[in-house]
């Protein structure tokens, strides 16, 4: 079964197949880059390598300037979340097998991230969001549960330009990832 989206009926169960694995849980501690990233690639999505879980975060990483405020110990829970390459954004050039090839290849188990230049994306990171979410929310057949709450994902007409709002607290404690801005895939591996 894949990991990274599922298709799901509109009045069934999320699926646990595309959870992130959490430290927590029993489940593996490391993720298989080339295999999550090629099957995203394939279903026309951009993905992107993330910083991978218990690897020591790079000093170029330890020394951004956001970083440096931080405690190592919260360098280190960021890095699995934050991109290996350089991050242009909505400037950013979607990859090309051979690249995704090539990545996999400098790091095997580096987490995914999903470009959502081509996706409009709603990160609901409470309960209240959640049900907030599934009453609100037009409905998609494309949703991932995480561990705080889940994603809906919605196809994005690249006309429409929507912003990427880190944080969209009305009325509940949501992100909106759209152009410029990228999620961490089902199937990576993150403290949170």
């Amino acid at each position: 079964m894949d990991p990274t989206l599922v298709s799901q009926e509109k009045k069934g169960v999320e699926s646990n197949d595309c959870k992130a694995s959490k430290k927590e849980e029993a489940q593996p501690e490391k993720c298989n880059f080339e295999k999550i990233a090629t099957e995203l690639f394939n279903k026309g999505y951009y993905p992107i390598p993330l910083g991978s879980y218990k690897e020591d975060p790079p000093n170029w990483f330890k020394n951004k300037p956001e970083n440096k405020k931080l405690s190592i110990e919260e360098v280190k829970d960021k890095w699995p979340k934050s991109p290996r390459i350089r991050w242009g954004g909505g400037s950013h050039i979607p990859a090309t097998k051979d690249q995704i090839i090539a990545w996999a290849k400098n790091w095997p188990e580096a987490n995914v991230g999903i470009v959502t230049n081509n996706l409009f994306i709603v990160d609901a990171d409470s309960g209240e969001a959640i049900v907030w979410s599934r009453n609100n929310l037009l409905y998609t057949p494309l949703r991932c549960s995480t561990k705080k709450g889940g994603h809906w994902y919605y196809k994005r007409d690249p006309d429409w330009v929507i912003g990427n709002d880190g944080r969209w607290k009305d009325p509940f404690d949501c992100d909106i990832r759209a152009n410029g801005g990228y999620i961490v895939a089902g199937g990576s591996v993150h403290p949170s």
